[in-house]
């Protein structure tokens, strides 16, 4: 299983393919090594993300609803 946690991209390089590309090279690397799953957790808000995420992924992937749960800082 492969988790992609964020890619970033400089901001005068994006729109080029570069985050396509690199979302190609982990699904080769993946099926080379008979990987069965990657996943990655992003906001709706996050309109890049999720158009970038929808353009490369979504053919061959399905919508889990998941709940994510991050640890706050305690207050002081």
């Amino acid at each position: 299983m492969l988790f992609l946690y964020e890619i970033g991209v400089e901001e005068s390089r994006r729109r080029l393919g570069v985050g396509s590309a690199m979302i190609e090279f982990l699904k080769d690397l993946c099926r080379s090594m008979d990987c069965y799953k990657m996943f990655v957790i992003t906001s709706r808000g996050n309109v890049a993300a999720v158009q970038l995420y929808t353009s490369r992924l979504a053919s061959e992937a399905r919508k889990e609803d998941s709940l994510v749960f991050t640890l706050a800082r305690a207050p002081k």
